[in-house]
Formats: C-alpha cells, structure tokens, sequence
C-alpha cells in the first residue's frame, strides 16, 4: 500500500562459453523498493549473489561475493523532469584476472529533461563511474550528454545525442 517492490530470486550463473549450468548450489536475490508521491519518487535496490566469471567467460570464481547496492529518485515539474541514481558494487563479471573482486565500483548521473511537445524533448545529463574493471587503465569517467529526443510511439523513439567524456588514465 506504502510501497511498490519487487523481489527476484535467481538460479544458475550466466550463459559463459554456452554452458547453462549452475556452477555453484547459491542463488542470488534483487530486491527493489520504491516510494511514490504525486510528483516524487524515491528508491532503493540491492542485487547480492555468489561467482563470478573472469575475463570473456575465462574461469568461474564460486566464492566471489557479488553485492550492488544503489538508491534513485525522479521529480516531475510541469514540463521538467529530474532523474538521479547512485550505486556501488563489488564482485564483477569478466574483470580482468588481476582485478581485487573485493573492491567497489561506483556511480552515479542525474538528468534533466524538459518536454517541448509531447513528442519531443531536450536532455542534458551528467554520469560517473569509478575505475572499469574490466579495462583497469581507465580510472573514473565522467560524461556529459546533450540531445534530443523524438517519440514515434509510446514504444519507439530517435535519439540525437552529442557526449564529452573525461576518461582519467592509470
């Protein structure tokens, strides 16, 4: 009644090397709970699991601890939309052999778009992630979108964007 949620438990360890077997006896569980006022949205989420796949499908790691934890708003003004989102996990498929599975990877971007028509909308966002383990020579990213977007149907749309993006090498 206060909230809306959703919970997932999920079996098996990913479809590396064409292989649908369960490499581990553990299962992993998403939860996600969100609370809606008139104009305002607030979230959270958790994904938690165990094993990993090393690089492009390389070895499975059964005792990894996977675990993304993250929170998200929206705030609806008129023609104005805000969107943000913070997350920060550990445990990461196909990193590099050498990446620390116990270290955290982190991020975050927030967006305003505002509605022309109902049809058409300007976006300007911000986004941030830590260092990519599965590229490490790359430390954190930071991007700037600007764009336009063009909705076909409530299904379908065209999107013109331009990015800068800041990559800090290692």
């Amino acid at each position: 009644k206060w909230f809306d949620w959703q919970l997932g438990l999920f079996n098996g360890t990913g479809t590396e090397k064409g292989s649908f077997e369960d490499k581990n006896d553990r299962k992993d569980i998403i939860v996600n709970l969100k609370k809606k006022f008139s104009d305002f949205n607030i979230g959270v989420s958790y994904y938690g699991g165990q094993g990993v796949w090393q690089t492009f499908g390389g070895t499975f790691l059964p005792y990894v601890n996977k675990s993304r934890y993250g929170a998200d708003l929206q705030y609806y003004f008129n023609n104005l939309t805000f969107k943000a989102e913070y997350f920060r996990g550990r445990g990461v498929d196909t990193a590099i052999a050498a990446w620390d599975q116990s270290d955290f990877v982190d991020g975050y971007y927030g967006q305003l778009a505002f509605n022309l028509t109902p049809a058409n909308q300007l976006v300007g966002r911000y986004s941030s992630i830590s260092t990519d383990p599965v590229n490490p020579k790359f430390g954190r990213i930071n991007t700037w979108d600007l764009g336009l977007v063009h909705w076909l149907d409530d299904k379908s749309r065209v999107k013109l964007f331009y990015n800068l993006t800041n990559e800090e090498m290692h």
